[in-house]
């Protein structure tokens, strides 16, 4: 994914307010401006953090605290980084100088429009932006003798419903009437109008707004809201310029600051609620009419509301008629036309990852582009199967032209397993949109490769029976067992493990195939009998049974020998193995009431569609090499522990 020109990272937890899409979307812009690609790493999970490596991206702007809680952890990947709102003692930030413009918006609604009693409601108790903006309202209210009780703070969540919420809790409590309502987002502060309404209030009659951010829905709100101006265009410019500098590895300060500006609306009286043609009054008085390009510009995304909602609506419709997974990235292909998708990539692990909370996210070795999906590609080629380690980066080399591109990193997560990822870069319609329809397909390729998975397993017994009941009509399976350990004896376990191999290839699946010798046999026959050596082989089939899953073929080759052929494994999976047969050889020990341990050494090989060796014979011809060079060993360290410490 190497491109001529830089490419930033941003990572913000979520799209769903106004405040942080105003912050990508301006970003963005300066991007473009600059030549620079950007990546938006959407989320907050150790999984969407693990992809933010010099591998990725040059540098990185974050709005997050807990991904500066987790890069401080990590020791491999060291991005240059700088965040927004927060302030770092050894990070670069750049925070917004609010305190005195609050204290003059507080000064502002109590000695002009006379308000003495104050509800708040914050945003974010656990940021400390959230925290000194409170104790910097709380701080002016005293300055005039107004003291705040602890039950007129609601503590939210920085959406629009916790402002509708909030004014419910303090209607339960009897907290209304109250001359001002402070929200610290404009987002909530939505919300407060919204109950407003169902509760047939006048604002700013019955009692004052004000809030903070000036996101484009609060100039535009039936009641215009009174708020503070963060000046995004020049904190995203910031942004991006230290970025940029970061990038080409430029000291950076380590704290910028930009400044805020108050804007009067109709929330606090100051515009008269017919006044339909002033935007704000500044802090020098002036009206500031509405911006005609940006009048125009809603007035285009409203009537475009409806055709973008129509496309939604197919959306749904075609990517919700899959079964199959090939079925379901043919459905996305032709949904991500419909809703104009610049680019998409779809890459799926090799194997789910099921994930607890306190488990730290560790990213695969391998995994499987499944979809490369843009506008000049044809149809026919987008569907895809390339194997790549996606530690070296998010698409395999060279699967992504050299011009500048903005794209979305989007976990593919269902319920607690993680499927994999994708990577696109969205179109014409609004990101909420593209956000709002991709959060599906994470639930549609999950269902996909379960009804896969399970039509693969229907059709792999329905062939296993009718090769059975072939056998079966010149073979019983008695000519196939071994007597003593009831496994398949040599006969038994290379008919149905060829057969096994070669359908685990035609579906391109991969697997190994295990030659395995019991270590000591001829020891525990010498020393305590033949039957003895009989428990022992047996002992020894139970532990294989044990460590290997039901539908894998475990067999005795005869002696002291066994081989096993396991689907869906690669050679990354052996210490988990010998992890497991050391521990069923400890606890049949320690339950078998017998004088002597058991032991085995393994050889193993790897089949898979790439390499393409199905012959039996000759794999497990391998394996027994790889079997021989473990006896050596073994024997050579027992040898050395053997030795006198003179001799040594």
């Amino acid at each position: 994914m190497e491109n001529k020109q830089l490419r930033l990272g941003l990572q913000i937890n979520s799209l769903d307010s106004g405040y942080k899409t105003d912050v990508y979307e301006a970003i963005e812009k300066e991007c473009i401006k600059k030549n620079a690609d950007l990546l938006l790493f959407l989320g907050n999970s150790d999984f969407v953090y693990s992809q933010i490596t010099e591998k990725n991206i040059d540098s990185l702007i974050t709005l997050s605290h807990n991904y500066l809680d987790y890069s401080k952890k990590q020791i491999e990947h060291k991005i240059p980084t700088l965040t927004i709102q927060k302030e770092e003692k050894d990070t670069p930030f750049i925070s917004v100088n609010f305190n005195n413009k609050y204290r003059k918006l507080i000064d502002h609604v109590i000695e002009r429009h006379g308000c003495k009693t104050f509800n708040i409601i914050i945003s974010d108790k656990e940021s400390q932006e959230c925290r000194d903006m409170l104790a910097v309202c709380i701080a002016s209210l005293a300055d005039h003798n107004i003291q705040i009780a602890q039950n007129r703070v609601y503590k939210g969540n920085s959406l629009e419903i916790s402002g509708y919420r909030a004014m419910a809790y303090f209607e339960q409590k009897e907290l209304l009437p109250v001359d001002c309502i402070i929200c610290l987002n404009d987002d909530m502060a939505i919300g407060v109008t919204n109950f407003a309404k169902s509760r047939k209030l006048n604002i700013p009659r019955d009692f004052k707004l004000i809030a903070f951010d000036d996101i484009l829905e609060s100039r535009y709100n039936d009641i215009s809201i009174t708020t503070i101006n963060r000046d995004i265009e020049h904190l995203s410019k910031t942004a991006v310029d230290l970025a940029l500098d970061a990038a080409k590895g430029l000291a950076l300060p380590l704290a910028t600051t930009i400044d805020c500006k108050i804007k009067y609306r109709k929330s606090c009286g100051c515009i008269a609620c017919d006044d339909y043609e002033t935007d704000f009054i500044d802090e020098d008085g002036n009206k500031v009419p509405f911006s005609n390009y940006e009048v125009h510009k809603l007035d285009t995304e409203f009537f475009s509301l409806e055709h973008d909602f129509l496309l939604m609506r197919s959306f749904f419709y075609n990517v919700n008629n899959t079964l199959t997974l090939k079925s379901a990235l043919l459905n996305l292909s032709n949904a991500f036309n419909l809703l104009k998708v610049k680019y998409c990539a779809i890459v799926l692990f090799e194997r789910k990852i099921y994930i607890q909370e306190e488990e730290k996210f560790e990213m695969p070795s391998r995994a499987k582009l499944m979809l490369n999906y843009a506008e000049e590609i044809p149809r026919g080629d987008q569907l895809t199967s390339v194997l790549f380690d996606p530690r070296i980066g998010l698409l395999p080399e060279g699967f992504l032209n050299n011009e500048r591109h903005t794209l979305i990193f989007n976990p593919l997560v269902h319920n607690d397993c993680i499927l994999g990822y994708m990577v696109y870069e969205p179109g014409q319609l609004h990101k909420v949109m593209y956000d709002s329809a991709f959060s599906m397909v994470a639930a549609i390729l999950n269902a996909a490769i379960f009804f896969t998975e399970r039509l693969a397993t229907e059709q792999h017994q329905s062939l296993m029976l009718q090769k059975l009941e072939h056998s079966n009509s010149k073979l019983n399976m008695e000519a196939l067992t071994d007597e003593l350990t009831k496994l398949y004896n040599r006969r038994g376990f290379i008919n149905f493990g060829q057969q096994t191999i070669e359908l685990a290839l035609e579906m391109e699946q991969y697997g190994l195939v295990f030659y395995a010798d019991m270590d000591g046999l001829k020891g525990i026959n010498d020393t305590y009998g033949h039957e003895a050596g009989d428990i022992a082989i047996k002992g020894m089939a139970s532990i294989l049974k044990q460590t290997f899953r039901n539908q894998d073929i475990v067999g005795r080759m005869g002696g002291d020998e066994f081989a096993i052929v396991t689907v869906g494994i690669n050679k990354d999976f052996l210490p988990k193995i010998r992890e497991r047969i050391t521990i069923a050889e400890e606890k049949w020990f320690a339950k078998a009431n017998q004088p002597f341990h058991l032991g085995i050494s393994v050889g193993a090989v790897e089949f898979s569609p790439e390499n393409q060796e199905s012959d039996m014979e000759k794999l497990l011809s391998a394996a027994d090499e790889l079997l021989y060079q473990e006896k050596v060993k073994k024997h050579s360290r027992s040898a050395t522990k053997e030795k006198p410490m003179e001799q040594r």
